[in-house]
């Protein structure tokens, strides 16, 4: 900070540097009011005083025109800047600027140095927490627990313990000789799932660290330093109900167990989330020890219901074949009694097909006789009929030809009279 401060009064003193592409009026540059002029080796004039210097005109310029008609002159042109403005020792202010510059260059590189190992010494030893894993910082200046957020973290100063903040799921299975024995006596193969995870405040992920240590990131390990506490719990849930009791009441024993291995992992900074009985079933007889108390009895009881359940399965056997049969006769028998109605049914159907047939036989038979006899008597009628029509026609003829005959009769009678008349 002094060095910049230095800098920046140096160049509030310093006069100001001349922009070579500023047309100077005159062809002289005006002198500054609070600066004195600094002479040149071709210059020995006394310094120029605080008014400002007379412009002569340079002797190129083209004489002036003071006719009233003539045009205003052009403004004249600058001299070109030299290439070597930034060398040339009568710019003294950029020469000090330069200097002042290569004088604090080294200070600017020791700081900026000196941040960027600042920044890479905290980007190092700056441990942060994140949701899935805090940690727990110790030595100088005591206990730290790191939830949500982060801390320096000195080497030999300081020790770091994470600690894992997710759900972890531990299995435990206890079968064969290692199966839980039931208040009845009785062995039972369990598997059983325990979710838990530490909790999320600074006390238990103290006690986590502390007690726990590095397991918490490595489930196994955690598995075998807190699978005591799970299958204590588990022997002393079954203990007091019967395996019965344990199937069908499969979630009453869950939260006993749940119940019971709370307390102890909360010493831990470790919270049970759930318990889930993924296997439960009756350990094989060849784990029972005929020589051990509990397996005795157990095994006389199991052998006792085995037996019963055997000789209960024979008599439902026997029973169901015996019904089967039964059933198998009463079946066969109705069959029979169904062929013998349908045989039955067929003759009797032929039967009165027969006799139906008969009677439309008979009945066809009597309508056509009758038909028959009809057609006789017309054909009797028609004949006969046909010889009375004869028989009028005949008759018939006869009275004409009588008639005609007296008709002529009568006139050759009229005609002999009308002759022996006319005689």
């Amino acid at each position: 900070m002094t060095g910049l401060k230095t800098l920046l009064q140096a160049q509030a003193t310093d006069p100001p540097i001349r922009d070579p592409d500023k047309p100077v009026v005159g062809g002289a540059e005006p002198a500054d009011p609070t600066v004195p002029a600094k002479p040149t080796p071709a210059d020995t004039a006394p310094p120029a005083s605080s008014e400002p210097a007379a412009t002569v005109a340079p002797e190129s310029d083209p004489p002036i025109d003071r006719t009233p008609f003539s045009e205003p002159p052009a403004d004249p042109v600058p001299p070109a800047a030299p290439d070597s403005f930034l060398t040339d020792p009568t710019t003294t202010g950029e020469i000090n600027i330069m200097d002042l510059l290569l004088n604090y260059l080294p200070i600017v590189g020791v700081v900026l140095v000196l941040l960027v190992g600042v920044l890479l010494m905290i980007t190092r030893l700056y441990r942060r927490a994140t949701k899935e894993i805090a940690f727990v910082r110790t030595g100088f200046r005591g206990q730290k627990v790191i939830v949500d957020g982060g801390t320096m973290v000195l080497p030999v100063l300081h020790e770091i313990i994470p600690v894992n903040m997710n759900t972890l799921r531990l299995e435990v299975r206890r079968a064969n000789e290692q199966a839980l024995i039931t208040r009845d006596r009785m062995r039972v193969d369990v598997q059983a799932e325990f979710y838990v995870r530490v909790q999320p405040t600074k006390e238990s992920i103290a006690n986590a660290a502390q007690t726990l240590g590095m397991k918490t990131m490595e489930p196994t390990k955690l598995k075998d330093l807190v699978e005591g506490k799970f299958v204590d719990a588990l022997r002393a849930v079954a203990a007091e109900m019967a395996m019965e009791e344990l199937h069908e009441q499969r979630v009453n024993f869950v939260q006993k167990v749940q119940i019971a291995v709370t307390e102890d992992l909360l010493k831990n900074g470790l919270e049970l989330e759930t318990v889930s009985l993924t296997g439960l079933d009756q350990t094989n007889r060849e784990f029972f020890n005929p020589d051990n108390a509990f397996d005795a009895a157990g095994l006389t009881r199991l052998t006792l219901e085995i037996e019963e359940k055997r000789q209960r399965r024979n008599e439902i056997e026997q029973d169901t074949e015996v019904a089967i049969r039964t059933k198998n006769l009463e079946a066969e028998r109705a069959q029979l009694e169904i062929g013998r109605d349908e045989e039955y049914a067929k003759l009797l159907q032929q039967q009165e097909i027969a006799t139906r047939r008969a009677e439309q036989q008979a009945e066809i038979a009597q309508r056509e006789a009758e038909k028959k006899r009809e057609a006789d008597e017309a054909q009797i009628i028609a004949d006969r009929q046909v010889k009375q029509a004869e028989i009028s026609a005949a008759r018939q003829v006869d009275q004409d030809q009588i008639e005609k005959d007296r008709l002529i009769q009568e006139q050759e009678i009229a005609k002999a009279q009308s002759v022996e008349l006319a005689e």
